[in-house]
């Protein structure tokens, strides 16, 4: 906290600071006008008159005669500093607000390729993090093979943020109760906010689920089984590369060890990781992926990868063959009011595929395939995700998938119909918080118990402001604004709410469609009982509250106004009747929430009033 206050000290001196720069620049502009030849004329040919608003005048007239080189370089001063002072006003709002102690989004997790609890070293400002999931599954197949219970996953994560520029990241895994791995372990360089560079062991940047495979981000008591035999997850190489995103774009790009093509088989490639322990890496590979998220939960992307599988084993005729191995995917997922939809394409190439099979004494249909392909779409719907509660989520699901690592064989070679195969997965998947889910699939009978942690400080249960812009004002575009309130707008707004109004500088979002005003929102940060809350109020365009969402809440989580409740201002405006026991029920055990909401509330109707009414 003293860190933090004195900071912003250090902001607010900045801010007056910068103030102070640019009026001795406006001065400077006005002394050189009056200095130079083409105000002496313009003086001599106007009034004699010497009121402050002749005198403006003939400055701005001036002005407009004086070389355009100087205006140039005046223009660009004054611009840098109204950057410089943007800069320092929303540092100082974030600070304010609260939401610079969340943690990462989960699309923020996914641009840097990491699933949310994954990423908890990068919440972080400085020092170590730890995290974790763990995974049972219980099996009860119907086909005569025995029933299994199995603990198949137990996972920690562990992190240290060095400054802001290194940070360390890891994955350790225990399988099966028993089998220890490291599934990732790397360095990253953050050399700047869109681009950074990764060096370890790492995660093959390919599909929907080997970066992404914490069981409460996918549905299902297992992975698909696209990728598990096309794309071969968890999949995990030793090498480096860069990453990074900008706008609505991230990437990544690896050069990592290839493949071990002596252990691939009729069933896929699976077998041919090395999963970064004493790799042979005579052949190295690249992959990378593109991701396009054009809104928060939705995003479409590709993956690559190609390299050789050779690694100086595979000889025939006294000729080493490199086994050129290529996979690429097409994915996409959507993950908006309740609908998870998500699908996926992979194909796999295999040169010298014929070779390969002589090499390691393959024949008939037990060869490996020159191609291998498989494909899947998902869509599941949390039925209880419009009953205004936050945490509880029941989702039924059905998965349609293909899958054939046989689909085109080298000649003289056949194909077995085992490779070929179409799977239905029809389940259902329970989280009583969103950390822990319990997952039925019909295909298997099998139930999973799934759950995941992270660190208390994360807040990960809160909409982002971006998230909820989106949401609220779907398909518009909003603009931020930043606006300090004059002592009169202040006056104003306190006399039409009742309410203290705490400070001149406030930031809102102007959300239009075809340059028309559909709505406006406000960020109101308030202290509940000892700390902070901010709410995201947004209006329509008429002025009456459309929706408030909570983007930081630092008290006690039991204290949180419930979605259902904050769902009372929908479509009220600021009025006596906008108050607890009139129109709006207060919250039993929480008083004090409802009390910060509702005077939150009332000051962003009056400021919103104020503002709406200078501007006409």
């Amino acid at each position: 906290m003293i860190r933090k206050g004195i900071f912003v000290a250090v902001l607010v001196l900045s801010l007056f600071t910068v103030s102070f720069v640019q009026a001795a620049v406006l001065t400077k502009v006005s002394k050189n006008l009056y200095e130079t030849n083409q105000v002496t004329e313009c003086e001599e040919g106007g009034s004699a008159e010497t009121t402050a608003d002749s005198s403006i005048t003939s400055v701005t007239e001036c002005e407009q005669q004086m070389p355009e080189s100087d205006q140039a370089s005046d223009a660009e001063e004054l611009e840098e500093l109204r950057r410089q002072l943007e800069i320092l006003v929303d540092e100082v709002e974030k600070l304010r607000s609260g939401e610079d102690d969340t943690g990462l989004t989960e699309d923020e997790a996914r641009a840097i390729g990491l699933a949310p609890s994954a990423a908890a070293t990068y919440g972080r400002e400085r020092g170590a993090s730890i995290a974790g999931y763990g995974e049972m599954l219980y099996e009860n197949y119907t086909n005569g093979t025995p029933t299994k219970f199995d603990f198949l996953r137990a996972i920690l994560y562990t992190g240290y943020r060095f400054n802001d520029k290194f940070l360390f990241n890891s994955e350790i895994e225990v399988e099966h109760a028993k089998e220890i791995y490291v599934e990732f372990a790397y360095l990253d360089y953050l050399a700047h906010k869109n681009f950074g560079i990764r060096g370890g062991m790492l995660l093959a940047p390919m599909g929907l689920v080997n970066e992404f495979h914490e069981p409460t981000v996918f549905l299902g008591a297992e992975r698909p089984v696209t990728e598990q035999r096309i794309i071969p997850s968890t999949w995990r190489e030793n090498g480096g590369g860069i990453y990074g995103s900008f706008d609505k774009v991230s990437y990544r790009a690896y050069v990592i060890n290839g493949f071990n093509g002596s252990k691939f088989s009729s069933k896929g490639v699976r077998g041919g990781r090395q999963k970064g322990g004493k790799a042979k890496a005579n052949h190295m590979a690249f992959t990378g992926r593109v991701d396009v998220t054009p809104t928060p939960g939705v995003f479409v992307g590709v993956s690559l990868y190609t390299g050789g599988s050779g690694q100086g084993d595979i000889v025939v005729d006294d000729k080493d063959l490199a086994v050129r191995t290529t996979i690429f995917d097409l994915h996409g997922q959507v993950q908006v009011r309740g609908f998870d939809l998500r699908g996926l394409y992979a194909k796999a190439n295999i040169d010298d595929a014929a070779g390969l099979n002589e090499a390691l004494g393959l024949s008939d249909s037990s060869g490996v395939a020159e191609s291998m392909e498989g494909a899947y779409i998902q869509i599941g719907y949390d039925v209880l995700s419009q009953t205004g509660n936050n945490d509880v989520a029941f989702t039924p699901y059905v998965r349609l998938e293909r899958v054939d690592t046989q689909a085109r064989m080298p000649a003289g070679f056949s194909r077995s119909l085992s490779t070929k195969n179409h799977f239905t997965t029809i389940g259902v998947e329970l989280k009583p918080i969103p950390n822990i889910g319990a997952s039925r699939m019909n295909f298997v009978l099998g139930v999973c118990l799934l759950f995941t942690c992270v660190e208390i400080s994360a807040q990960q249960w809160l909409v982002t402001r971006a998230e909820a812009l989106a949401d609220v004002f779907s398909g518009a575009v909003v603009e931020t604004e930043r606006v300090f309130l004059t002592p009169s707008q202040i006056e104003r707004a306190e006399s039409l709410s009742g309410e203290e109004i705490p400070s001149a500088l406030l930031v809102r979002y102007v959300a239009k469609r075809d340059d028309r005003v559909v709505g406006r929102a406000y960020i109101d940060t308030h202290v509940v009982r000892t700390k902070r809350e901010s709410l995201l109020i947004s209006l329509s365009a008429e002025g009456l509250v459309k929706r408030i969402d909570v983007t930081a809440f630092l008290e006690p989580r039991d204290y949180m106004a419930p979605e259902f409740w904050l769902g009372q201002y929908d479509g009220k405006a600021l009025d006596d009747e906008l108050n607890l026991q009139r129109l709006i029920r207060p919250i039993a055990g929480a008083t004090l929430t409802a009390i910060a909401t509702n005077d939150a509330a009332r000051r962003v109707l009056a400021i919103d009033s104020v503002l709406e009414s200078d501007a006409r």
